[in-house]
């Protein structure tokens, strides 16, 4: 995702394209495989302002800046670091389990465009995306934070 999919206004993330590994090993950004798979999210309201820090101090302004300039390792690492901090066996991908209810709502959620890959995340309750997200924000409010030191470094302006 890039700066300009990211709405703090709204509080909102829209995924419109994926970046991928080729089995060659390069990137490249192409659409989501399921029209399902291009959505607009709510960001949980506790996650907003650090979403807003981390526009400020690791991206440049420009509105194609990746809001992860180096892939997802610098996420999986902060991530791997805080579950053994906290002693959790969680894996990263375990994260997609946390907001999904009904089958539309996850279908929606998670871009998913069959029920049988959705339902692999079904859980029981009925309540919209922008309530899942501020359901989201109320557990972590609630749940101890240990800080993590950030892994990822401001990448230098490119203006000319």
């Amino acid at each position: 995702m890039r700066r300009r999919d990211v709405d703090l206004l709204r509080g909102t993330v829209t995924v419109e394209v994926i970046r991928t590994k080729t089995m060659a090993g390069s990137m490249v950004d192409k659409v989501p495989k399921a029209e399902a798979g291009r959505r607009t999210l709510s960001i949980p309201s506790n996650v907003l302002p650090l979403v807003e820090d981390h526009l400020d101090r690791f991206l440049g302004p420009e509105p194609t800046a990746l809001l992860l300039d180096g892939g997802f390792r610098p996420l999986r690492t902060a991530w791997d670091n805080a579950r053994a901090k906290v002693g959790v066996g969680y894996h990263f991908h375990d994260l997609r389990h946390a907001g999904f209810t009904s089958t539309a709502e996850l279908m929606r959620r998670a871009g998913h465009a069959s029920p049988a890959a959705a339902l692999r995340y079904q859980h029981a309750t009925e309540d919209r995306d922008k309530v899942l997200a501020d359901t989201l924000a109320e557990m972590a409010m609630k749940a101890s934070v240990v800080p993590i030191e950030p892994t990822v470094t401001k990448a230098p302006s490119r203006r000319r």
